[in-house]
This record gives structure tokens, sequence and C-alpha cells, in this order.
């Protein structure tokens, strides 16, 4: 949001927790800690956890994530409050407003007496690109409608308990932090998730056709480096030249044009990159 809101406001206050205060681009963008008191409306002031303040805000956008609601089914079936701990997998779902527990792969009720043909939960996880990842389990929900007996209880509930102490082991026994980051997919997370349930699905799903692609993954791992290079070149009116002619051949070609695309915007931000650090011998 601040990223986006630098192209239209004058100043853009940019609060996260732990950043230390510091102004970039000339005191257009300034990176302040987290706000833990608004102060007088009137003169726009605001307090941050080091203790310093700023005045003349005009607006606050508070980022303040989601939270799972799903009021259509009654308490008797989803219950509004942190799961118990596991083992043994509860015989009821829950809603902590965090995560929904226990899902199997994240979609289906994991609970023996639940029918697991008739409800399914898509794109509770985060982190994600979604449109793929739900495509995905959307192809996995087709599967166990059709054929209830394809998924197993049993290692679903191994696999809910693995993750479970993975996670406590991370963040502790506090209910709420290991409902934080449940339905959590960082990194290259997603794509194993992806890769798993197309295994599960099997048939042609199984196969390399519905592999997430080799590129996809090297290029997630520079995705904050595309997007802000790319940028660069629209603001300094390059884009339509680096964009001429790219992904008009045919089929397999035409992508592998647009991946060569994204490759060259990164190697030219690596390139800039370079220049602009100091070699050993400009330190000394």
């Amino acid at each position: 949001v601040a990223d986006e809101m630098r192209s239209a406001a004058r100043i853009v206050i940019h609060s996260v927790p732990g950043s230390p205060r510091v102004d970039l681009e000339g005191g257009a963008l300034k990176k302040r800690g987290r706000i833990v008191e608004f102060l007088d409306p009137q003169a726009g002031k605001v307090r941050y956890e080091d203790g310093t303040s700023d005045t003349g805000l005009d607006f606050c956008i508070l980022a303040t994530g989601f939270e799972h609601s799903l009021p259509f089914l009654p308490p008797t079936l989803l219950e509004l409050s942190f799961p118990p701990p596991v083992p043994p997998i509860p015989d009821n779902l829950y809603n902590s407003t965090l995560h929904i527990f226990p899902l199997a792969k994240h979609i289906f009720p994991a609970f023996t007496s639940f029918p697991r043909s008739s409800l399914a939960f898509l794109t509770v996880n985060y982190r994600i690109i979604p449109f793929p990842l739900v495509e995905a389990q959307m192809h996995a929900v087709v599967k166990v409608f059709a054929e209830p007996d394809s998924l197993d209880p049993s290692q679903e509930a191994v696999d809910i308990v693995t993750l479970y102490e993975e996670l406590r082991a991370t963040v502790g026994d506090d209910p709420a932090a290991i409902a934080r980051v449940w339905h959590k997919l960082d990194g290259p997370q997603q794509f194993d998730y992806m890769d798993g349930l197309h295994r599960f699905i099997g048939g042609e799903y199984a196969g390399e056709k519905y592999k997430v692609p080799k590129w996809v993954r090297d290029l997630w791992v520079h995705k904050v480096t595309l997007r802000s290079e790319w940028k660069k070149l629209v603001k300094a009116g390059e884009a339509e030249k680096w964009t001429a002619g790219v992904g008009s051949a045919p089929g397999e070609e035409g992508l592998r044009e647009w991946i060569d695309l994204m490759w060259r915007v990164i190697h030219r931000a690596q390139d800039r990159q370079s220049v602009a650090e100091p070699t050993e011998k400009t330190r000394l």
C-alpha cells in the first residue's frame, strides 16, 4: 500500500514494527516504527514505539490483515474459539479467526465423523499466488467429492500433528501464535503444496505438465527486485521498448520470451546495484 501511495501522495510515512526512524527520497518517504498512540487528530499527530512522533498526517491506512468469518456455519459445526492442543485431533471444527482447524490439506474437515465429500474451504492460505493455488485446490475438491475414500484420514491426522509440533517448536505454545502461522505458505512452500495436491489428484495432474515450473520457483525469489526495477523502467519511459515484440512467438517460445524479459530486468537491477556499491579499495 505504501509503495502504491508513493505515486499519489506528497509524503508517505510507512509504519512497520521495529523499523528505525529514517527519511528517504528527500523526505518523501519516511520509515517509522509501530504507531502506539493517536494523539491530536486536528494536528494529525501520532506517537511511535520509540517515543518519537510526527504531525501533519492527513490520512492513516491501517493494514491490519484479515480474520476468518463464516457466520453461515452454526456453532455446532464451527466453534468460534481456539482449538484444544493436539494430539488428539478434535472431533469438531474450530474458527480461531486466525485459522480454521483441523483441515486436511488446508481444505477438508479432518475428523472422521464428518462427511468428507460435503464441505471444503478454499484459499485460507496466505503468502501465496492465489489463482494457481486455488485452481489446484479445486481439482482436489473434485477428486475428494467424487472419491471420498481417496482422502486418508489417518495420514492427514499425522500431517496435522507433525505441522503442529513443528510450529510449536518455532513459535511456542501460545495458541494464537500457532494459529497465526498455521495457513502460512512462505517462499517455496506454496509450490511444494501445489505439487503435492497434484500428486494426490493423480492421473495427468501428477505429470510434468502440472508441476510448478522451475522458472516460477526461481523468479519468485526475485519478485521484489523484479517489481521495483520494472517500476523504474516505466518511470523512465523505457517499458514499451523493453516489451516490444515480446510474446509474439507462438506457444512455448512466446512464454520463453516473457521469462527472458523478466530475467533481463532482474539482471539490470543487479548490475545497477553492483555499480552503486563501493569496492573494497574505495572503502579503504
